[in-house]
């Protein structure tokens, strides 16, 4: 469950208001604090076997051990649009059309979970190949939808 609040932290970077403004992806451990200027990330995955989150950066690899990791936030969110159509590598799509989460991978099983902005698991579903989960009972606010492995923001 860890890991996904740390994916849907990680989904919210791609998200940012301008190119004047630096936007951070500031990471507490109890080590300390490490800031990463998001222009800087390529992407960042997880090695399920050892626990650690991978920061792909220009030019090197970070590693965190994730049970070090107490937050993980961006010091500027702004500017944010809906994403309502989505291509996904794999040839899985996402679309939300009415309130309604289509996800469709041929040969799939799909896990779709929904976070609030404070990484809170709030709902989850599977289904084979195709799903359709409707989004009208959320309270309005924004969320995060993860299918399977990749993340896609939504405003109610």
């Amino acid at each position: 469950m860890k890991k996904f609040g740390l994916l849907v932290c990680c989904a919210l970077g791609a998200f940012y208001a301008s190119a004047d403004n630096t936007v951070n992806l500031v990471v507490n451990t109890n080590d300390g604090e490490k800031k990463y200027d998001i222009k800087t990330i390529d992407f960042i995955d997880f090695n399920e076997d050892q626990d650690v989150m991978n920061i792909h950066l220009e030019s090197t690899v970070e590693n965190i051990d994730i049970a070090n990791v107490e937050d993980m936030v961006f010091d500027v969110v702004s500017g944010i649009e809906e994403i309502r159509d989505y291509d996904l590598a794999d040839d899985l799509h996402i679309s939300i059309n009415g309130g309604v989460l289509t996800a469709s991978q041929e040969g799939k099983t799909l896990t779709v979970r929904v976070f609030d902005m404070n990484g809170r698991a709030l709902d989850m579903a599977t289904a084979d190949s195709e799903i359709n989960y409707s989004l009208a009972d959320l309270a309005k606010g924004t969320y995060i939808i993860v299918v399977n492995d990749k993340a896609v923001k939504f405003i109610r």
